[in-house]
């Protein structure tokens, strides 16, 4: 391995590799999320097939800060004089609230910040401000504009209707034989249970039209399950037909499940949004190549 002194490591780290909206980007941003991941994949693969994974691992962490550098900026450039002086006080609030939690002592807030969560008083509070920022940011450009109608709820219900709708499901043996002394022996009460259930001719079908001749149809919706018929002449031969496994059909109306398809309509249009949304901010921002 190439051994390299703490101090490049420390200038490789903290070297800038790329701006967004003219900030820059630091490599240790880059890479302390997945330095645990990098180590094991060091240990585990061989150095060619190692290159290729960080590269993809690196290229994710790449994409993501850039997307979340550009929301920011959008977010930032999108206040109005009046939202600012809100935020800035939200964040006064903040503030007071977090030392509060010491007796007022920031060196304590900074000591027990800094051991639970790797973060200074002011980075806590940048977090806060970033997060009401995208908040605010995508209620303006995905949320307010979802838009689920009483319509799309009922064409969804119709083009799904087996999601709300299944058909009973049996499972149905049946023998057939020729000649009335097969069919004698059939009937023997010796042998009848276990003729009944030889032949396995449906095993959890749905519905019910599926055996044929018609007439086999109207016995086997007559049993119960567990149940056999009585002998069924069928031109020159003989069947008998057994209900093996019966699960009744449910029927799901509309209003007991309408808010269950307008939440799923709902989060159907918010991924769409974002895909779209994340996809114009890549397109239009101003970043560094992500190569």
């Amino acid at each position: 391995a190439v051994k390299t002194s703490p101090m490049l490591e420390k200038l490789v780290m903290d070297a800038m590799v790329g701006q967004v909206n003219g900030r820059p980007i630091y490599a240790n941003k880059v890479l302390e999320p997945v330095e645990s991941q990098l180590a094991a994949l060091g240990q585990e693969l061989p150095r060619v097939v190692f290159f290729d994974r960080a590269r993809d691992l690196i290229n994710r962490r790449l994409e993501q800060i850039v997307y979340e550098q550009l929301i920011l900026g959008e977010a930032e450039r999108d206040l109005t004089a009046g939202e600012r002086m809100a935020l800035t006080n939200i964040l006064r609030e903040q503030r007071e609230q977090l030392l509060a939690q010491f007796m007022g002592a920031r060196g304590l807030a900074e000591r027990e910040l800094s051991r639970t969560e790797n973060l200074s008083v002011e980075q806590k509070l940048d977090e806060t401000r970033q997060r009401i920022l995208v908040e605010k940011l995508f209620r303006e450009k995905v949320i307010n504009k979802i838009n689920v109608t009483r319509k799309d709820i009922e064409r969804y219900y119709r083009d799904h209707e087996d999601e709300f709708n299944s058909p009973p499901r049996r499972t149905v043996h049946m023998i057939r034989v020729t000649g009335r002394q097969d069919a004698a022996y059939v009937e023997d009460p010796r042998n009848v249970a276990d003729s009944a259930k030889a032949g396995l001719i449906a095993e959890d079908v749905a519905g019910e039209d599926f055996l044929n001749p018609p007439v086999l149809n109207e016995v086997m919706l007559k049993l119960s399950e567990g149940e056999y018929s009585e002998r069924v002449e069928i031109g020159s031969s003989y069947a008998w037909v057994y209900l093996a496994s019966y699960k009744p059909g449910q029927s799901v109306p509309l209003r007991d499940v309408q808010l269950k398809i307008e939440q799923q309509l709902r989060h159907q249009q918010y991924q769409k949004l974002s895909l779209e949304y994340r996809a114009k901010l890549l397109k239009d921002g101003s970043f560094t190549p992500m190569n």
